[in-house]
């Protein structure tokens, strides 16, 4: 009686290893063994494309945004390359080789917010008529 309790014991073990080891082998092994090889696990959920967040364009800078520079109302607002403010440049002996905006006949924008010209945040003022860095930011 012990004897055949010992051995269907171990007959039950010996079935349990043989199962979990053909169901737990990797595709190498059953390609070894000349099984099939298990079709691919799905570990991510893929998001819609149409879920995606959409971008949305930046609009005009407020004058709440202007932390690199000054405040200014400028006249004019124009290309660093443009005729008027390559003269300008060339008046105060400045060369600039950026495609950055420049600001012309800028002063410090007053308490009340109004501005006559374009009111924009510059990065510097050279000698008072030339502005260098600007950028046009709405009040």
């Amino acid at each position: 009686m012990k004897s055949s309790l010992s051995l269907s014991l171990l007959l039950a073990i010996a079935a349990s290893v043989s199962v979990s080891a053909s169901t737990a082998s990797t595709n190498a092994e059953r390609l070894k063994r000349g099984l099939p090889p298990r079709a691919p696990r799905r570990l991510y959920a893929p998001t819609r494309v149409s879920a995606a967040k959409r971008q949305s364009p930046s609009g005009t800078p407020s004058a709440d945004t202007c932390t690199t520079g000054q405040l200014l109302c400028c006249g004019e607002l124009t290309p660093a390359d443009s005729a008027d403010a390559v003269d300008a440049l060339a008046s105060i002996d400045v060369t600039l080789t950026s495609a950055e905006d420049v600001g012309l006949s800028c002063e410090v924008l007053t308490t009340d917010g109004t501005c006559g010209g374009t009111a924009a945040c510059c990065g510097g003022i050279l000698s008072g008529l030339v502005s260098i860095g600007c950028i046009t930011v709405a009040l």
